[in-house]
Formats: C-alpha cells, sequence, structure tokens
C-alpha cells in the first residue's frame, strides 16, 4: 500500500540520516582530535622555544664574558711585554749581554 511504501521511504531516509548523522560525529571528533593535537604541539613548541632562547641567553653571557677575560688576558700579555722589553734594555745597559 502506499502507506508502507510512505513508511518503508521514512524509515530509509531516517535509517540515512543517522548513518550521514555517526559518520558528521566521527569527523567532527577526528577534527576535535587533531585540534588537540596540534595544540599540545603549539604548546610544546613555545616551550622548546623559550628553552633556546634561555639557553642563546647563557651562550651569548658566556661569550660576553670571555671576551672580556680575552680583553683582560691581552692586556695583561701585553703588559708583560712591556717589562720583558724594559728588563732587556736595563740589562743592556748594565752591560749584561745574552741571549734574551
Amino acid at each position: 500500500t502506499l502507506f508502507q511504501k510512505e513508511q518503508h521511504e521514512h524509515s530509509a531516509a531516517m535509517h540515512k540520516a543517522r548513518v550521514e548523522m555517526a559518520s558528521a560525529l566521527a569527523e567532527a571528533k577526528q577534527h576535535r582530535k587533531a585540534v588537540m593535537t596540534a595544540e599540545q604541539r603549539c604548546e610544546q613548541l613555545v616551550e622548546e622555544t623559550q628553552e633556546l632562547r634561555n639557553a642563546y641567553r647563557k651562550v651569548e653571557s658566556h661569550h660576553s664574558d670571555a671576551q672580556k677575560k680575552k680583553g683582560k688576558l691581552e692586556a695583561m700579555v701585553a703588559a708583560a711585554q712591556r717589562e720583558v722589553q724594559q728588563l732587556k734594555e736595563l740589562l743592556e745597559l748594565a752591560g749584561v749581554t745574552g741571549p734574551f
């Protein structure tokens, strides 16, 4: 009968709608999972970036300290060289000759 045919079509349409809804729900869950994964990765990258910045600052600080120490050592070497030269001149004035 026509009623049974309409009832069957309605039932088929409802089944199709349920299947589509279940598929959409599964897709939404996958999307939500992907978004959560992306958010976690972003947080991880922010943390890693901060760690790299901190490491860079430490390296920069150590480099600056090393540059200062290098400058002090260079000044000490220059002072020692001047002193050696002065001592050589004094020894020569005193008439001391030697391999120096």
